[in-house]
């Protein structure tokens, strides 16, 4: 939904958008351009909460106070900017293929990739990398934030472990909801400058993309897709966030 031509949109909404791809291109088509993120997303979260880990470590040292919300935010920022290294291009893949034409099972990661390294180059790979900094960079600072606060809230001593669990998956929902907002239309405009024809960009660069849309649609433009992305938000880093924290625990455990 984010790709749609600035002048006539062909979707209406979420619904319209999923019923208009199942009818006209099958059930399989929901799932083009699925490989590229999947075969990155162990490797990218296991550098982000990696280089969040260290970076909190490093900034703790021998105090035993806990971080402060700015320190938090900061050592989400370092973490986002190497996460930007893998998933510029993974994303560039993934963008490129949701928005080819064709039958679904025949659009191949392989060859979205030879065909931007035909056009562009090997250096190709990496475009709209620099917009995928600019955006992961404030919004894990926000991702991190959001979570050591709404789990420093809600959380208590006296919790089951059923009920700090639940506590776990909500306060790593709400992450993933304000991780996404802060920055959402710097990743609209990232995901237009990264479909853009490859011989004939319609785009001279972010500013040029972003006053293009600005004026073609207004404020509305950069938003466009962010009910669907909020349902995805909400669950998927609500799983991820529990899943880091009882990773910790067990490892805990084994090393003592």
């Amino acid at each position: 939904m984010q790709t749609q031509p600035l002048q006539g949109p062909q979707y209406k909404g979420i619904t319209h958008c999923t019923s208009s791809i199942i009818k006209n291109e099958g059930f399989y088509a929901l799932y083009r351009g699925l490989v590229p993120p999947l075969g990155g997303v162990a490797f990218l979260n296991a550098i982000v909460f990696g280089v969040f880990g260290t970076m909190r470590r490093f900034l703790k040292g021998s105090s035993t106070d806990p971080l402060t919300l700015s320190q938090i935010c900061l050592c989400g920022n370092v973490a986002g900017v190497f996460s930007a290294a893998i998933s510029g291009p993974t994303e560039l893949l993934k963008c490129r293929m949701q928005v080819s034409t064709g039958d679904p099972r025949k659009i191949k990661t392989l060859n979205v990739a030879r065909e931007i390294v035909r056009a562009k180059g090997i250096r190709g790979l990496a475009m709209g990398t620099g917009m995928t900094l600019i955006r992961d960079a404030p919004s894990f600072g926000a991702y991190f934030v959001a979570y050591e606060a709404v789990l420093r809230g809600i959380r208590s001593p006296e919790d089951s472990r059923t009920f700090e669990f639940l506590k776990l998956n909500f306060a790593g929902g709400v992450a993933g909801v304000v991780g996404w907002s802060v920055i959402y239309p710097i990743d609209v405009v990232k995901s237009k400058l990264q479909t853009q024809s490859l011989t004939e960009p319609q785009f001279r660069g972010a500013w040029h993309c972003a006053q293009q849309l600005l004026r073609a649609e207004g404020l509305r433009a950069f938003f466009r897709g962010y009910n669907a992305t909020m349902v995805r938000a909400f669950p998927l880093n609500a799983v991820t966030f529990s899943v880091y924290e009882l990773t910790l625990r067990f490892l805990d455990q084994r090393t003592h």
